[in-house]
């Protein structure tokens, strides 16, 4: 079986907050850090009192203190007593929900402000009579106005619109009633510029089989729900890179939550059960992890799903790797970033206290690097009071391109 992605689903949902934007300054010097923990997330030790140089967008040298050529006029940073991991991967994230039309720029900071330097959107719930015939291509202008450096925001992996068969539950995706639509469907996302497509969950058998085709043919990654009319073997043979939500694995587990039920055992006390057994199964059979929250409090609960990882019988260091290289791996990017190496583009956290000792204080964040900019703490303090004022109704700064109203 392929890479699954786990998406536990274990939070508490509270009010999701609002956002705010800013531009990247183009000018800035090259950063070191010195006498930091390094955790590259390779799977090695620590490394402790190292030097970190970032040169433009990537790591320039790494090495211990005193071994390193310090580039001139660069940024110094002293992090001794600070530890630095690679920047965290949200990878089942509704980034953009259209009930709120300011809601994208809150949502790209409030991942900045906890660490997450990168999310895979699993689409959201745009109307068309909102948002014109193509409502998701906001999301497309966030992606390219974050990787010109004119928006902070994480790097966003996008699958454009969803496909569904009938009846479709929401406004706006795609309904695929035939193998015919589902290539078409695959075609049309292709030229549009997503980054993968998206199955729910009521696909028809033939439909689901033409759109994995149809996405092969387009070299596209499919991802998803596993559809009612195959199984999970199927959806895995037939290409599909991840299972969101754990739901087709744990169809099996069925029977035993109808005789908890019997027992009087609350069922979110079972759910919670299977799913630390079946993460902790899977992970011991080799399969890759990915930490993917379903959420929308944009950032904040990736701590809490990491929390959860660890409490289904991960270590620290293997939640810290599925959040970081796994995701990675998993998008095909594991030459350019998932790791603290030289050569990789500088997407960074560093922290006051050491992860590896306990999976929270992943989230006890100093500093913030997003494609080789620092974020100091007072920034990222900064940052975080507009999340809050754009929650009690501020309105949101002006961003750099046109609604797409």
């Amino acid at each position: 079986m392929r890479s699954l992605l786990v998406s536990l689903c274990l939070v508490l949902v509270i009010p999701a907050l609002l956002l705010a934007q800013g531009t990247v300054a183009t000018d800035q010097k090259p950063l070191v850090f010195t006498h930091v923990t390094v955790i590259d997330a390779t799977g090695g030790p620590l490394q402790p009192d190292m030097t970190v140089v970032v040169s433009g967008n990537r790591i320039t040298a790494l090495g211990k203190a005193g071994s390193v050529a310090i580039p001139r006029g660069a940024l110094m940073n002293n992090a001794a007593g600070k530890f630095m991991i690679p920047g965290l991967w949200d990878m089942h994230q509704h980034t953009f929900m259209r009930k709120n039309k300011v809601l994208p720029l809150y949502s790209l900071w409030g991942n900045i402000v906890n660490g997450v330097t990168g999310v895979r959107d699993m689409g959201d719930q745009g109307l068309p009579d909102d948002f014109g015939d193509l409502p998701y291509w906001q999301d497309f202008e966030w992606r390219q106005a974050i990787a010109a450096g004119s928006v902070i925001g994480p790097r966003l992996v996008l699958p454009g619109i969803l496909l569904e068969g009938p009846p479709s539950p929401r406004k706006g995706w795609a309904e695929i009633s035939i193998a015919a639509q589902g290539r078409e469907e695959v075609d049309f996302l292709k030229k549009f510029g997503v980054d993968f497509i998206k199955v729910h969950d009521s696909l028809p058998r033939e439909a689901f089989f033409a759109i994995a085709e149809e996405s092969k043919k387009q070299g596209l990654v499919f991802a998803g729900h596993v559809t009612n009319t195959v199984s999970v073997a199927e959806a895995s043979d037939a290409g599909q890179k991840s299972e969101e939500h754990l739901l087709g694995i744990l169809k099996e587990f069925q029977a035993q939550f109808n005789n908890f039920k019997q027992e009087n055992v609350p069922a979110l006390k079972m759910l919670h059960a299977a799913h630390y057994r079946v993460v902790k199964e899977m992970q011991r059979a080799g399969v890759k992890l990915l930490v993917g929250t379903d959420g929308r409090l944009f950032g904040y609960d990736v701590h809490d799903e990491m929390a959860e990882m660890v409490a289904a019988g991960l270590t620290p260091l293997q939640v810290l790797q599925a959040a970081t290289k796994n995701a990675a791996d998993f998008l095909g990017r594991l030459d350019s970033m998932g790791t603290i190496e030289k050569g990789k583009i500088a997407d960074l956290v560093l922290l006051d206290a050491n992860p590896l000792d306990s999976i929270g204080n992943a989230a006890k964040i100093n500093a913030v690097v997003v494609n080789g900019r620092l974020l100091d703490r007072n920034a990222l303090d900064r940052m975080q009071a507009q999340i809050k004022a754009g929650s009690n109704g501020t309105p949101e700064p002006a961003v750099g391109f046109a609604d797409s109203d």
